[in-house]
């Protein structure tokens, strides 16, 4: 999961945020920081709910899956062993 640098960027507009750097700044992060989110580097949860809070969002409006071969792989059980009672 990433967080979507197009929807963040119409949300800052929203907020009169200019640029990145001030966002990152209000974040109380690195300007590099938050590129690395925007490339699907780790986040924690409060960072994302300041994120939020600031662009006066939901998580929702702003991440999105990565592609990729495992991003919605299925999960897959281990067939259960045969018993009988006979």
């Amino acid at each position: 999961m990433k967080i979507d640098r197009e929807q963040v960027r119409r949300r800052m507009l929203r907020q009169e945020i200019q640029t990145f750097s001030e966002l990152a700044d209000k974040l109380g992060i690195s300007r590099q920081a938050l590129s690395a989110w925007f490339k699907g580097g780790p986040f924690a949860s409060t960072s994302l709910a300041a994120l939020c809070r600031i662009l006066q969002c939901t998580p929702n409006d702003i991440l999105i899956l990565e592609d990729g071969p495992n991003a919605m792989a299925p999960v897959t059980r281990k067939a259960e062993p045969e018993f009988s009672l006979g």
